[in-house]
């Protein structure tokens, strides 16, 4: 709001109802006399009345009233089994992604697991040194030749097994 010219206001915008002041005079005399004429209120109690009042409940009414509690057993046994299930809907995972196995690995990934893995060398010599193990660890695994072939084509050298 704007403060100009806030001492030349004409209008104080407040309005009374129209005959208001016509007939205050007599309305406000009425009132007075009516106040002057009348010293207590309309309503009396009896005597004695508070004095031999009393309130009695039976037990058979106490007894009908049935208290429920706002949180009991049942209510929450409710409310945890919906947190447990909206947290295992979330957890869950879905998708239909196939299981990896070992022999979905590719062979670098196992030879970087070998070198980077602490893979002791009793582990290693265990598999060298009891024919048993190494030979049952052969035969679970099926190589087909074409395989075969091409692992020592593409990854050895000859050199390596020449004897000098």
């Amino acid at each position: 709001m704007t403060k100009k010219r806030i001492h030349n206001i004409t209008q104080s915008g407040f309005k009374t109802p129209d005959n208001y002041f016509d007939n205050l005079e007599s309305n406000l005399l009425s009132e007075l006399n009516l106040k002057s004429k009348v010293d207590t209120p309309g309503f009396n109690m009896p005597d004695g009345y508070l004095e031999n009042f009393s309130v009695s409940i039976s037990k058979e009414e106490k007894e009908k009233t049935k208290i429920i509690p706002l949180f009991n057993k049942n209510t929450w046994l409710s409310i945890s089994s919906i947190a447990a299930v909206i947290t295992l809907l979330f957890t869950l995972n879905f998708s239909n992604k196939e299981a990896v196995t070992f022999s979905s690995l590719d062979n670098e990934t196992i030879e970087s697991y070998l070198l980077l893995s602490d893979v002791e060398s009793a582990e290693i010599s265990t598999l060298i040194t009891d024919p048993t193990v190494l030979e049952n660890a052969i035969m679970e695994e099926t190589v087909s030749d074409s395989a075969l072939e091409n692992y020592l084509y593409d990854d050895t050298d000859i050199e390596d097994y020449i004897l000098e």
